[in-house]
């Protein structure tokens, strides 16, 4: 699930569920997705792998899309900024990409 909220800039897209840069279950060392791979090291760090290979993906280029989109990474997500209009447009290429799975999986 994502979240978006309404700031003084626009719009807030954050990439995971809760919005905290957290797992869903607010734990920082798990990673439920079976497309992640997880590794622990006898070093003192973690890495994290996404198996793109194996992941279902979709590309989709809209030219609408005119002003500045911010991206940000946290340790468990993203977040997005943008203007009201770049949200309304996004919105439509999104539902685009919706359309076009849903009709794939029938």
């Amino acid at each position: 699930m994502a979240n978006f909220e309404n700031n003084s800039n626009g719009f807030s897209f954050n990439g995971n569920g809760n919005g905290h840069g957290h797992n869903n279950d607010g734990q920082d060392g798990e990673i439920p997705d079976e497309n992640y791979v997880y590794e622990e090291e006898d070093e003192d760090h973690e890495h994290e792998y996404i198996n793109i290979a194996q992941s279902h993906s979709v590309s989709a280029y809209e030219e609408s899309v005119h002003q500045v989109i911010s991206l940000e990474f946290h340790d468990r997500g993203l977040t997005l900024d943008f203007s009201a209009d770049e949200a309304r447009e996004l919105g439509r290429v999104l539902a685009e990409v919706v359309k076009y799975l849903e009709s794939k999986a029938r």
